[in-house]
């Protein structure tokens, strides 16, 4: 028969094993970052919605509603030929898939907590800066600082993985489209308008005439002019300056003779 007494120094040896292995184990588990504590338990990511949104007074451009709970709104402003704006605009409500994704892609680079911008780069002269806010569960928003130099490869992305939404509109027939409405929000991206507000505000460039572009083109070549008119004149002025000595050589007889030699007799 076994005695009991033998089983007890195993049993208390297990429970050591464990409780190292546990103790080691959450050692092991990395500090939660500033996103994740932001937009809280991944299973609550339905309350978390973000806004993507770069449109240029000049050209135009997309604004980006997504719900994690699957509901995402695009605004496409464009340009016509006249120079008018037209917008359109697309909802999908059964997007989860793409949601989840871009949710746990934001949670994955820590997006509140990285840098944004390359200082050393600078951005595109034809794109402009995007303008990204955040919302929580409790309703907490953040908006990203404006970049000011070249994204860097992580919050780029981001805007590209978003950005790419637009193939879901494929095919798809818009809810809208008309005239460019600065005063438009989705049903449940209110809390966006203090923030998106002044940036539709602004004026948007006319579009110019056939007429205004020969006008600027004649300008931009009077200019040209003058200055290869400027440049030859100083390329002249350098040469005449190079060819004109700036003192004359002293005669020979002032030199200093450094090897005088004795007078000879007659």
């Amino acid at each position: 028969m076994v005695s009991k007494v033998s089983f007890q120094p195993r049993i208390i040896g297990c429970i050591c094993l464990c409780m190292l292995t546990a103790s080691t184990a959450l050692a092991d588990d990395p500090p939660e970052s500033a996103t994740s504590k932001f937009l809280g338990a991944v299973a609550d990511r339905g309350n978390v919605s973000f806004v993507l949104q770069q449109a240029s007074p000049l050209f135009g451009g997309r604004e980006y509603y997504v719900s994690g709970e699957g509901r995402i709104v695009i605004v496409d402003i464009r340009r016509q030929p006249d120079g008018e704006f037209i917008e359109r605009r697309f909802e999908m409500a059964d997007a989860s898939e793409e949601t989840d994704k871009l949710i746990a892609m934001i949670r994955q680079v820590d997006l509140l907590s990285i840098p944004l911008e390359q200082k050393d780069q600078p951005r595109r002269t034809c794109s402009t800066p995007p303008l990204f806010i955040i919302r929580n569960g409790a309703g907490d928003v953040k908006a990203l600082p404006q970049i000011k130099a070249a994204p860097t490869k992580e919050y780029e992305s981001v805007c590209m993985a978003i950005a790419a939404l637009m193939k879901l509109t494929r095919g798809k027939e818009a809810v809208y489209q008309g005239d460019y409405d600065t005063t438009f929000n989705p049903n449940g991206f209110e809390w966006t308008q203090p923030i998106l507000a002044p940036g539709k505000k602004i004026r948007w460039a006319p579009h110019a005439t056939p007429g205004e572009i020969e006008q600027a083109e004649q300008a931009y070549r009077a200019k040209v002019e003058i200055q290869l008119k400027q440049v030859q004149e100083n390329q002249t002025r350098e040469a005449k300056r190079r060819e004109t000595p700036t003192s004359e050589p002293k005669p020979v007889d002032d030199q200093p003779d450094d090897n005088p030699q004795p007078d000879k007799k007659p």
